[in-house]
């Protein structure tokens, strides 16, 4: 075997011995509603997408039910539905569905705040609906349901995170 070859098998080796670690972003609700500009209980109503700078980019419209911080011009809001620049962004967005939008907003857009941890889809029906949630921690006493099945899929009551986020955002 080659000098050469010898080199690349042994930077291979290498390579393949160094441990990789998963980065996961775990926010604190608390850190969340700080972070965030615009806090909605809102329903998708338009997806649309398109390319910038050779990436595809979605952009998400919204139909706010509820406002719990800031403010949401004409009954609606606008975000940028893709994920970003970051491995575990979990960033999206489905026509139809109702959602708690936390926004990080500039002058230019909205984004989906901390790497798309702010995006809680909602479940149930009246005082049963719960929003399920990714990689956020909430303070004792706050009521957290995780299914059997999947216990990474973990959900809180609605109107108690409401509640919440309202006195956080006070």
């Amino acid at each position: 075997m080659s000098w050469k070859k010898r080199v690349q098998v042994a930077l291979l080796v290498a390579a393949l011995t160094v441990p990789v670690h998963g980065y996961v972003v775990v926010t604190p609700i608390e850190e969340l509603v700080r972070l965030s500009d615009r806090i909605v209980l809102a329903t998708v109503t338009e997806v649309r997408e398109s390319h910038t700078a050779g990436r595809l980019i979605r952009h998400a419209k919204a139909r706010v039910l509820e406002s719990w911080k800031g403010y949401a011009a004409d009954g609606e809001v606008e975000y940028i539905a893709s994920a970003g620049w970051f491995l575990c962004d979990v960033s999206d967005a489905k026509v139809g569905e109702t959602i708690v939008l936390f926004l990080d907003c500039s002058e230019r857009d909205c984004r989906i705040t901390r790497y798309g941890n702010g995006r809680m889809l909602v479940d149930g029906a009246g005082a049963s609906r719960v929003a399920r949630f990714h990689e956020v921690t909430f303070p004792a006493g706050v009521v957290v349901s995780s299914s059997g099945k999947w216990p990474y899929c973990r959900s809180v009551q609605l109107d108690g995170l409401k509640q919440l986020v309202l006195r956080l955002a006070s």
